[in-house]
């Protein structure tokens, strides 16, 4: 038991390392810049996709405005404001 928690420790720690080798190394790239901000943006129900959704399969379609809701990751560049 004590070695599986072990190398569950190590796991977690090559992948902090991992993550901060990536995160150094990124670079914006419109302009090179390594000056980048993790953003996390929200998507929330999409009243088109209901609607359509609505017209084509009726009142179940009304569903189909949640597809592609929740949370999604992305960095931008400081300097340019590119986002990628």
């Amino acid at each position: 038991m004590r070695n599986a928690i072990d190398r569950d420790r190590i796991d977690i720690r090559d992948i902090e390392d991992n993550i901060r080798r990536t995160d150094i190394m990124a670079r914006c790239p419109k302009c090179g810049s390594g000056n980048i901000q993790l953003i996390i943006e929200e998507k929330g129900y999409s009243a088109e996709a209901g609607c359509c959704g609505a017209i084509l399969l009726g009142p179940i379609g009304l569903i189909l405005g949640l597809c592609g809701t929740g949370k999604k990751s992305k960095r931008m560049c400081v300097d340019c404001g590119k986002k990628f």
